[in-house]
């Protein structure tokens, strides 16, 4: 990947911000290698010392692995980018939360109608490792929601956004459009700030079945079955998070 010049030469941020979207929109790859330091601090405009900084933030994430030597580098090692490397601020109001819904549910139902004809069976059952993951998580931890081991329980609310993200990333990939692929990479982005807000026990309580559903329905190259299930996963999390803002206090 190149990556963009960057005005503020202390943002170490914008290179950790880059490497993620690049992972979310498929342009980096799990074994893929990034340019070296100096590389980056080219391309970038940033000191070698901040970007340094930035990879080792990736490093700390579980996202690459920093190999030291001559014949060393950076390299990517997970495509699941954690929800905390994501984190943008923006305006939280109601019909700010209203329409960031309203175009990621769009995006989403869209890339999954193509991906009916698109997909390929490798992506699919990319997709299915996912969903299984989703499924042993919910049944080794006994649910999202623990409350006689609290640690228990925000570990595997962690785990779950985790690999909620990697899944909707994964469907918007199959639809074979690039330019769909990076619009819903910033949507996505702001939806992720309003997740707080509502309790991960009420999105755990349904998404299963409904990823579930959509991997099947893909298999069979089922419009009408894919339609229904990303129906029944994106749009009841938009009715929870508007429920949350309108509840929380500084809703307005």
């Amino acid at each position: 990947m190149r990556f963009s010049p960057v005005e503020d030469r202390h943002a170490y941020r914008s290179i950790v911000d880059q490497v993620c979207d690049a992972i979310l929109q498929g342009d980096l790859r799990k074994d893929d290698w990034l340019p070296s330091e100096r590389e980056m601090a080219e391309q970038s405009g940033l000191s070698r010392s901040s970007v340094r900084q930035a990879l080792e933030v990736l490093n700390e994430a579980g996202l690459v692995i920093m190999k030291p030597g001559g014949r060393g580098g950076t390299q990517v090692i997970s495509e699941i980018v954690p929800a905390e490397l994501l984190g943008q601020d923006i305006e939280t109001s109601y019909q700010r939360l209203l329409d960031v819904c309203e175009v990621r549910n769009m995006l989403e139902v869209s890339a999954a109608q193509l991906a009916v004809g698109r997909a390929t069976n490798a992506q699919i059952q990319g997709l299915e490792a996912i969903v299984d993951a989703v499924e042993t998580l919910m049944q080794r931890s006994g649910g999202i929601d623990a409350p006689e081991d609290p640690q228990r329980a925000l570990s595997a609310k962690q785990e779950w956004l985790r690999l909620d993200i990697a899944f909707h990333h994964a469907v918007v990939r199959m639809c074979g459009n690039d330019y769909l692929v990076r619009t819903y990479t910033g949507i996505f982005r702001n939806l992720l700030q309003l997740v707080d807000m509502a309790s991960m026990s009420e999105f755990a309580s349904y998404g299963p079945a409904s990823m579930r559903q959509l991997v099947e329905a893909l298999k069979r190259r089922d419009f009408l079955g894919v339609q229904m299930a990303i129906y029944a996963h994106v749009y009841p999390a938009s009715g929870i998070l508007q429920r949350y803002h309108k509840a929380a206090p500084h809703a307005r």
